[in-house]
C-alpha cells in the first residue's frame, strides 16, 4: 500500500484471489482513503498516524490513485512485461472488464526460422 510500509502492515488484499474492484471497495482501503482525504489520522491505528512523510500539503496522496481506465491498463501491461522471461519477445495487451477484473494477453513473437 505504501512505499514506507517496510513491514507490510497495510496489506489490502490478494490479486490472486480478489479483483482490484474488490480491494478498492474493501473497508480497509476506504478507511485509509478517508483518513488521507480528511488529513485526520489521530487514533486511526494506521501506520500513517505517525508517518513523517505526510502533511496537509500532501493530503491528496491517495486521491491521485484514482487512475483512468487507460492508466490502469498501462500499469497492468507494465507489470505483465516484468513477468515475461528475458529473451522472449512479444506483444502484451490488457483489458478491464466491467466487474473490475482484468485480462492480460501475451502474443509471443515467432521467428520464421523457428518454424522450419
Amino acid at each position: 500500500m505504501c512505499c514506507f510500509d517496510f513491514d507490510g502492515k497495510l496489506l489490502l488484499g490478494d490479486l490472486k484471489t480478489q479483483t482490484l474492484k474488490e480491494i478498492f471497495e474493501s473497508s480497509m482501503f476506504k478507511k485509509i482513503l478517508k483518513h488521507h482525504e480528511t488529513v485526520d489520522f489521530g487514533e486511526s491505528g494506521l501506520i500513517c498516524e505517525n508517518c513523517d512523510q505526510r502533511n496537509s500539503d500532501k493530503s491528496d496522496v491517495m486521491i491521485y490513485k484514482r487512475l483512468s481506465r487507460d492508466e490502469v491498463l498501462e500499469v497492468l501491461m507494465m507489470l505483465a512485461s516484468e513477468t515475461i522471461p528475458s529473451g522472449i519477445a512479444g506483444e502484451i495487451s490488457a483489458d478491464l472488464n466491467e466487474d473490475g477484473s482484468a485480462e492480460i494477453f501475451f502474443a509471443p513473437k515467432v521467428n520464421e526460422k523457428d518454424l522450419n
